[in-house]
């Protein structure tokens, strides 16, 4: 029965572990003029799908900054990404207070090559301008769509375990498999515990 047990966990890690992931992290932190910035994006996407660069701008200045970002790539590259002319967004933080921005609608087309795609994000800040190389991974597109492996994985795990209890079951239902007796009573250890006790 344990190795059943122990198979089905097995055949469940692996399941688990095949599960495609969003996407790994690119995580970026430099400083323009008075604004610390962290650069948040993915270092890899699927194909046909959306790479968003989040910013979040922290003002330690005593005067309102106004920030402007810029996502770009090799001229070659932005038939690829569907890219005309470069992302960008601009926004204002308060002195003393943050500013989340976003570079959204960076996404492979469906044909697009796996390959590494070198990116480049601009900050500029009162003048002042910081380039982060952003290398971003394209991979083939996932085989099965992330919404249905939301209805896949409890369906295989169910399964999983109905051929487990298929498997267990049976030799707890052979006849007499709950009538087994126990160990004999020892009487003599029952009356030295009861006059012992008392």
């Amino acid at each position: 029965m344990r190795r059943h047990l122990h198979l089905g966990s097995l055949l469940i890690w692996a399941l688990v572990s095949a599960v495609p992931r969003a996407g790994h992290a690119y995580n970026e932190r430099v400083r323009v003029a008075d604004v610390d910035v962290m650069v948040f994006a993915p270092d890899w996407i699927w194909q046909a799908r959306d790479a968003n660069v989040m910013v979040v701008a922290q003002n330690t200045g005593t005067e309102e900054a106004g920030i402007e970002l810029s996502a770009s790539c090799a001229d070659e590259a932005r038939p690829l990404f569907g890219l005309a002319q470069d992302k960008t967004a601009t926004g204002k933080a308060p002195a003393g207070d943050k500013v989340r921005m976003a570079l959204t609608g960076i996404t492979p087309g469906a044909d697009t090559p796996p390959a590494v795609y070198p990116f480049a994000i601009r900050i500029r800040v009162a003048g002042h301008e910081q380039k982060l190389d952003w290398p971003l991974k394209v991979i083939r597109g996932s085989l099965v769509e992330a919404g249905t492996w939301s209805l896949l994985l409890p369906a295989l795990v169910c399964l999983l375990w109905s051929v487990a209890l298929v498997a267990v079951l049976p030799r707890f239902a052979a006849r007499g498999a709950w009538r087994t007796p126990g160990p004999p009573f020892d009487e003599s250890t029952e009356e030295g515990w009861f006059k012992g006790g008392g």
